[in-house]
């Protein structure tokens, strides 16, 4: 669980290096928390939202889901990015590497495949 605790002490760590394993152990956890979370979270919200509006409809549902999105999207934005970030460096050895990301449409399978190589050890 070292991961978890890296992840979030890291959050602005944009030097060091992430292994192959830490990411994804670490992205497999966000996945399971996200999802969990973003159950519960659009439940409770669509109930509250239900509460304040009187009636819960598909536009109830679609707002909470689109909050909980929205929040855990913000929670996870500069931990999500400096992991990432480690990660291409330890993979490809050039964090700029990292920017390909926003290049539409193949940049973020480009930066995909940077996760999946192993350590370049170009420390």
């Amino acid at each position: 669980m070292k991961y978890i605790k890296a992840y979030w002490q890291n959050t602005f760590n944009y030097r060091d290096a992430t292994s192959r394993k830490d990411y994804w152990l670490q992205v497999l956890f966000n996945t399971i928390v996200w999802l969990v979370a973003f159950v519960i979270l659009t439940f409770v919200i669509g109930i509250l939202l239900g509460l304040v509006g009187g009636d819960v409809t598909d536009d109830t549902v679609t707002g909470a889901a689109m909050a909980t999105i929205g929040i855990l999207g913000l929670v996870n934005l500069f931990p999500g990015i400096s992991l990432t970030d480690r990660r291409v460096r330890d993979a490809a050895g050039n964090p700029w590497l990292t920017f390909l990301y926003f290049v539409p449409v193949v940049g973020p399978f480009i930066v995909f495949i940077f996760t999946l190589l192993p350590s370049s050890n170009k420390k």
